[in-house]
């Protein structure tokens, strides 16, 4: 009963989440077929328990939706940043903020595929990010197809 109950409340989150993003920036998805698309879990670290995102995207795409869930509103001068992990070297994935709610949804852009990379992170950051990761990681995954 607890597991349905889990799947409903992450099933309603995500659409709300969903109706809240620019849907002008999502992806292209017309040449995207269904079984194509992959998603990685990003688990949350000790800073931030019960938060949890997901990517997701086309494997031979090098763009993709991130969405977050229950990450703590940060003040002003702060964001959240995404990066994009390949042989322990970070690149910037996007900086975003939270809502009150701790929800976010952003669209992700790479320079190559984002199967190339091995994993992903989200760290803390002053206002408009940082050229390498100074702060406090949030959530992380290895990116495993």
């Amino acid at each position: 009963l607890s597991g349905l109950i889990f799947v409903i409340v992450l099933g309603l989150s995500t659409l709300l989440l969903w109706q809240r993003i620019d849907r002008s920036a999502i992806i292209d998805l017309d040449d995207v077929r269904l079984e194509d698309v992959r998603q990685v879990w990003l688990q949350a670290t000790a800073e931030a328990t019960g938060a949890s995102g997901i990517l997701v995207f086309s494997p031979d795409k090098s763009r993709a939706l991130l969405m977050v869930d229950a990450l703590k509103p940060l003040q002003p001068q702060y964001q959240y940043q995404l990066w994009l992990i390949k042989n322990g070297r970070r690149v910037s994935g996007g900086v975003f903020s939270v809502s009150d709610e701790g929800m976010a949804g952003i669209v992700v852009a790479a320079d190559r595929p984002l199967t190339d990379f091995d994993g992903l992170g989200v760290t803390v950051e002053p206002f408009g990010g940082s050229p390498e990761p100074t702060g406090k990681k949030m959530l992380g995954a290895k990116i495993k197809l």
